[in-house]
């Protein structure tokens, strides 16, 4: 987080304060050094900010005082972004970030995701699900046993990318008149 990079990981159950509450979940990583009662940021400006998140990610909660068990995977999932992005990263790692989401969380996710990159933050997503990376990218880095494979633009065939992660090559198939 020091040199603006943040990571979420795909799994989220260990990744929250389930008994804490969401405004907490949100702003834990600006607590900073809690033995020394730093913060990264005033209390007051952290509390706005986790608002704001919670508004932007439309986390469906009816208020933030409620505690992180009570909300669903999605918007658990919901929970981590607004965290991440609450640091203020230059970069945001994220590892599969809809998995075990429903679809409408998904949609919103996605939303996020491309909302981030317009607000000029670099955003790396590992995925195995090509319908996710199609919708969300710019660019597809393919990497298969820790080799880059392939580097495609997005608009590309998305054939192309399947093709590059399996290890084939990719054809094109005409009908014939």
């Amino acid at each position: 987080m020091r040199h603006g990079i943040v990571y979420v990981a795909e799994d989220r159950k260990n990744a929250l304060f389930y008994d804490k509450s969401i405004g907490f979940n949100i702003r834990a990583s600006l607590l900073g050094n809690v033995g020394r009662g730093r913060s990264r940021m005033p209390e007051r400006k952290a509390k706005s900010l986790a608002a704001s998140l919670f508004a932007r990610l439309a986390v469906k909660a009816p208020s933030m005082e409620l505690p992180a068990r009570s909300l669903s995977g999605g918007n658990q999932q919901k929970l981590l972004f607004a965290r991440a992005a609450s640091t203020q990263p230059k970069v945001m790692i994220l590892d599969e970030p809809t998995h075990g989401v429903d679809i409408g969380s998904r949609a919103e996710t996605h939303d996020f995701i491309r909302q981030l990159a317009a607000d000029g933050v670099a955003v790396w997503v590992i995925s195995s699900e090509l319908d996710e990376i199609v919708a969300v990218a710019t660019r597809v880095v393919v990497v298969r046993d820790g080799t880059i494979q392939a580097e495609i633009a997005s608009g590309e065939d998305p054939t192309q990318i399947l093709a590059a992660a399996l290890g084939v090559q990719a054809t094109k198939t005409q009908e014939n008149r």
